[in-house]
């Protein structure tokens, strides 16, 4: 009985841990959309930046990064929303 409830202390921790707040998950999307764009991987980017909005839909650097990407892809009237 003993182990039973170390192991949901346990799980309770590891669960609290894994959770991370709407600004890291945000920070997380930017981060990985913006290697991805370095990269010249741009539909994969785009997916990455649109994560990020919709944590934080007034975010400026994904759509910044949305724009280049409408941009480099010639498409100007998507571009031009951003």
């Amino acid at each position: 009985m003993r182990s039973i409830g170390f192991i949901a202390a346990f799980l309770s921790v590891a669960i609290l841990a894994g959770c991370d707040s709407r600004e890291q998950r945000e920070a997380r999307y930017v981060d990985h959309g913006t290697t991805l764009f370095t990269a010249q991987d741009y539909a994969k980017a785009a997916i990455e930046f649109r994560n990020a909005l919709q944590i934080n839909p007034r975010a400026a650097i994904p759509q910044y990064y949305l724009g280049l990407i409408a941009e480099q892809q010639a498409n100007a009237r998507e571009a031009g929303n951003r």
